[in-house]
């Protein structure tokens, strides 16, 4: 069998190998692009059989780009095992939901696979849990100090995220017509974005202006022209807010929490205009049209609040 440990072809239970993660930095996480960079720590621990130059031989399955520190990996034998390590610099892809977005949150996986071990001569392990009855994934909740640099978990460290767990699943992956998998790890840092940002610089902005186009229904119905020109100017400045803020939205086909936020800011404001329109139209019409447009004006300041409010309790059940 391709890179089998000597010796042990012929053992019932296969070579049980040690896998240990340290991530000293995670940085670049791009929603956009589904990526993110990570600096770590990879360490593989096994029996020592005696057996020179024999390794686990690890990939990175979603990894785009991966540079070692060192040009081999650094080793030694102690009690009876093997030791190896490396640290290393990548880019990784991570496929990310962002319906929620900006109260989502993401799982962040650094994904390993032997590249010349079949489950049959090599199982993983993390933290003594090499156990894969039946080949069914096993998932192991990980303690954060373990994995994650201490930096990691405060504001410094990731100003737009807050790591919140790391899980770590041990799996056989079989690829399209082959009946023996390939052992794999995964680590799933779980990751929630501070939300404080968008609440502050988009959606406060947003309200406020939603709330001047409420002040023109306070506005006498005769002054159609000042009405309608203000909403127009409001729509207009919510418009080129979003345009403002777009560098800093993740450019998806698919709408999120803070579009139907946004949409819905336009809607109401757009509403005003219209309302103006109307209430001006039914001044022209002559006798009993002031009486008629004060009643419209008096149901849309209470119908405005309702309608926003029922938009923000839509927010809120999506985030």
């Amino acid at each position: 069998m391709l890179g089998a440990v000597p010796g042990a072809a012929g053992q019932d239970a296969p070579l049980v190998a040690g896998v240990d993660l340290y991530l000293i930095t995670l940085a670049d996480i791009d929603s956009s692009s589904e990526t993110f960079v990570a600096d770590f720590y990879l360490t593989t621990s096994w029996p020592d059989s005696g057996a020179v130059g024999w390794r686990p031989r690890l990939e990175g399955v979603n990894v785009l780009r991966l540079e070692a520190a060192y040009a081999d990996d650094v080793c030694e034998r102690a009690g009876g095992a093997v030791s190896c390590w490396n640290r290393y610099t990548g880019t990784f892809k991570a496929p990310m939901d962002l319906r929620r977005f900006p109260f989502d949150a993401q799982v962040l996986p650094l994904v390993f696979e032997s590249e010349v071990h079949r489950i049959d001569s090599l199982r993983l392990d993390y933290a003594g849990t090499a156990t894969l009855p039946q080949g069914a994934p096993v998932m192991v909740s990980a303690r954060v100090e373990d994995v994650l640099d201490p930096a990691l978990l405060g504001e410094a460290g990731l100003p737009e995220w807050r790591l919140t767990g790391v899980r770590v699943v041990l799996d056989a992956h079989r690829y399209q017509g082959e009946e023996e998998g390939w052992p794999r790890i995964r680590f799933e840092v779980e990751a929630a974005r501070r939300a404080g940002y968008y609440l502050w610089k988009v959606l406060l902005v947003l309200t406020l202006l939603v709330a001047l186009a409420w002040l023109l229904l306070h506005v006498d119905p005769g002054a159609f022209e000042f009405r309608f020109g203000a909403s127009l100017t409001l729509f207009l400045a919510a418009v080129a807010f979003a345009f403002v803020t777009a560098g800093v939205l993740p450019r998806i086909a698919y709408l999120t929490v803070l579009d139907y936020y946004t949409l819905g800011s336009y809607g109401v404001i757009f509403g005003v205009g219209i309302e103006s329109f109307y209430v001006h139209r039914l001044m022209q019409r002559g006798e009993g049209g002031e009486q008629r447009a004060a009643r419209v004006d008096r149901a849309a300041r209470l119908l405005l609040p309702v309608a926003y409010g029922l938009l923000l309790a839509g927010v809120w059940l999506m985030a």
